[in-house]
């Protein structure tokens, strides 16, 4: 049981980092960010339901976490084309902001659709 735990860690870990690729290549399509945020919040709570409440913030942290990484690294990478200083301060102010916001919507929006999830399965077992 344990090993089966560490394996699902390391997949939420795995796919928080590809999402926050993914995320900046949807940003750079001119896809509207809030609607990207609140799909993969309604997908990693449909993949989280199966847990019970008090793992489910284990796993969205494993996978947030990742995420945030791979936005600041791409944030980074993406500052060492700014020369100017002004510019350089604003973007990276921004984008730091951004990306800790982006990935705390995240983490709230999918325990709440999570406990959402559970509340309305508990009220289907109820009612049958």
């Amino acid at each position: 049981m344990l090993i089966r735990a560490r394996i699902t860690f390391i997949y939420y870990a795995v796919a928080g980092a590809s999402v926050g690729d993914l995320i900046w290549i949807l940003n750079s399509m001119k896809l509207p960010i809030l609607e990207i945020y609140i799909l993969i919040a309604l997908a990693l709570s449909i993949l989280a339901f199966r847990y019970d409440l008090e793992e489910i913030p284990i796993y969205l942290l494993s996978f947030i976490l990742p995420l945030l990484l791979v936005q600041l690294l791409l944030s980074s990478w993406y500052l060492r084309g700014i020369e100017d200083a002004l510019e350089f301060r604003f973007l990276s102010s921004y984008l730091l902001t951004t990306s800790v916001l982006s990935s705390l919507f995240i983490l709230v929006s999918s325990l709440l659709f999570s406990l959402l999830l559970k509340i309305l399965s508990e009220f289907i077992r109820i009612s049958h």
